[in-house]
């Protein structure tokens, strides 16, 4: 009995019988590859279980970061609305000027220091970047 306390898993006594002690030995490495078996596939699950959560928090995170891009696409798209519009009044009312100044000799002073070339340049720049964002948002390259 103090065997079986030590951690023995069987004993026979004596005397024994051989067959008896092969058909013990049978069953205990029986045991023991059943408990390998077991052991390789809990291993094995766990591995699986490891993979899938990984799967899934990478899905988890691509899914938030779409949503992400997502809103940020929704909030430029209706800065643009905005910003079009405005940009063609604008262009619009600098026409209004450059006929304004060409009527008006004071003007002109003005306009040779490069006022109307400068406000052109920079309308120019302005929509020339909105019509890069805009394309990058609708999806155009």
């Amino acid at each position: 009995m103090l065997g079986i306390k030590l951690g023995g898993a069987d004993y026979i006594t004596k005397p024994f019988d051989p067959i008896e002690v092969v058909a013990r030995i049978n069953s205990q490495l029986q045991l023991k590859l059943a408990n390998d078996t077991i052991i390789k596939y809990r291993d094995r699950l766990e591995d699986m279980l490891q993979e899938r959560t990984n799967e899934l928090i990478l899905s988890d995170r691509q899914a938030t970061i779409g949503q992400l891009i997502q809103g940020i696409v929704q909030n430029l798209r209706g800065t643009l609305t905005v910003i079009g519009p405005g940009l063609q009044m604008i262009k619009l009312n600098l026409e209004s000027f450059k006929k304004f100044e060409n009527d008006n000799a004071e003007l002109r002073y003005e306009s040779s220091k490069g006022t109307f070339n400068t406000i052109q340049k920079y309308t120019d720049l302005i929509e020339k970047s909105f019509i890069q964002l805009n394309d990058m948002i609708v999806g155009r390259n």
